[in-house]
């Protein structure tokens, strides 16, 4: 049994590598353990066995600062050029 999480997004090199690893993986579980979105892509890859696999996540706490500061924070300061 394997589990996935994430689709491969990559591109260039890196991206061909994650999809080739990922196809010789589907081919040759038993059975892949996957998240909704990519139920339908193991199945392709050649997974014999494809389920669902919910993801929970944690609650996220209400955000304790309002947007604006937190987009001023992130700004990069003058060069003073």
């Amino acid at each position: 049994m394997v589990t996935w999480h994430n689709a491969v997004l990559a591109g260039g090199l890196r991206g061909q590598v994650s999809r080739l690893v990922e196809r010789v993986v589907a081919r040759n579980v038993r059975v892949a353990r996957v998240p909704a979105d990519l139920v339908q892509r193991a199945a392709e890859l050649g997974a014999a066995d494809a389920r669902l696999a919910p993801v929970a996540a944690p609650v996220l706490p209400a955000p304790r600062r309002r947007r604006a500061a937190v987009r001023a924070e992130q700004a990069s300061p003058p060069t003073g050029r």
